[in-house]
């Protein structure tokens, strides 16, 4: 049989190491929901549930157009890095874009994605 003392340090390790694990696992989330955009060439595109953590890029010319149906809100970027001012999309919401926008993420993922190209 262990000590009482072994015991408890067992248990303390035991506890420490779930807390360390489960403070550091990332839970890939998505916005519910459909984004669709129009390219410069006219080409409609839909990405169902985009991910909070992919920067996608758009399909040849950029969005020139984008309608969202998710419930977060997504935001474009003109280069193709989610870097950058963005022009953000509210829950709902859709814009017309000045000029293409070559990459979107949902809102606040810059610097925290992989990039993805979609369609």
């Amino acid at each position: 049989m262990l000590p009482l003392k072994r015991v408890a340090q067992l248990g303390a390790t035991v506890t420490a190491a779930i807390a360390l694990i489960g403070g550091f696992s990332v839970n890939a989330q998505a916005a519910n929901g459909f984004l669709s955009y129009i390219t410069a060439d006219g080409q409609e595109v839909i990405v169902p549930d985009p991910s909070d953590t992919i920067c996608y890029t758009t399909s040849d010319g950029g969005a020139i157009f984008a309608d969202n149906g998710t419930d977060e809100p997504i935001t474009f970027y003109t280069d193709s890095n989610c870097f950058g001012g963005g022009i953000t999309v509210p829950v709902g919401g859709s814009q017309h874009f000045d000029q293409p926008q070559h990459s979107f993420a949902v809102a606040g993922l810059p610097g925290k994605a992989q990039t993805r190209t979609h369609a």
